[in-house]
């Protein structure tokens, strides 16, 4: 007689958990590389921010002295004349210049404030003060007029007239050097001793009456005198 076995308990089944292994590096240097390339992303680009971008310096820094030829009509030069004019600042220039116009030899200083145009290196709004002064006799070869025949003048006086000048303008001064400006302004009349030359002249006839431009003593009767004026030249 076979002996009873023992009830025995049902063997667990086992199931062979899988082969440790290494974790692979590549997942995390790959994350790493991504969160780079995105900070990089949205950092702002040195070539996008203006803040970063490279300053060009103004040519009124970079050439700081312009010799120019002028020409106008009432300007501080006159009809045609040259003036040279130096930047302190970039935007402060002094100038002297001369020239010849209808009230005679023209010698004029100025000074000149520069507005950038923009955020252009090369081209500015301008605003000019300054005074002015023409003067003409005979001695200098410069002919005065006389009202009449039996007018009775030294045509070897130093006639004059002085002038406070004002302008706005725009000025462009190239790279490689080249000026121009153009201005619009006025000038007052301060003192003068030519206006009378022409008083009691007749209507028509006589060096007071030209048959194109009149006389200087004419356009010293102004107390306000437009003026027009163009200026090409080269800075260095």
């Amino acid at each position: 007689m076979n002996a009873p076995t023992s009830p025995t308990s049902p063997t667990p089944r086992t199931t062979s958990s899988p082969t440790a292994t290494t974790t692979s590096p590549r997942p995390m240097r790959v994350g790493v590389v991504l969160a780079v390339a995105v900070v990089l992303g949205l950092a702002p680009s040195a070539h996008a921010s203006p803040e970063s971008a490279p300053i060009v310096a103004r040519t009124t820094a970079t050439r700081p002295i312009a010799i120019t030829l002028d020409a106008g009509f009432g300007s501080p030069t006159g009809i045609y004349g040259a003036t040279v004019g130096y930047h302190v600042t970039p935007e402060l220039e002094v100038s002297a210049g001369g020239g010849l116009g209808m009230t005679g030899i023209q010698a004029a200083l100025m000074v000149r404030y520069a507005l950038p145009l923009g955020a252009s290196p090369t081209m500015s709004w301008t605003f000019g003060l300054g005074p002015s002064m023409a003067f003409r006799s005979e001695s200098l070869g410069l002919h005065i007029e006389q009202a009449t025949d039996q007018t009775v003048i030294d045509p070897d006086h130093l006639f004059h007239t002085v002038w406070l000048d004002a302008e706005l303008g725009w000025i462009g001064r190239a790279t490689w050097g080249g000026v121009l400006a153009i201005t619009l302004g006025a000038g007052l009349r301060l003192a003068d001793d030519q206006r009378h030359l022409c008083d009691g002249a007749p209507d028509e006839g006589g060096d007071c009456n030209p048959p194109h431009f009149g006389p200087g003593s004419i356009y010293a009767r102004a107390v306000v005198l437009p003026s027009f004026g163009m200026r090409f030249g080269y800075a260095f």
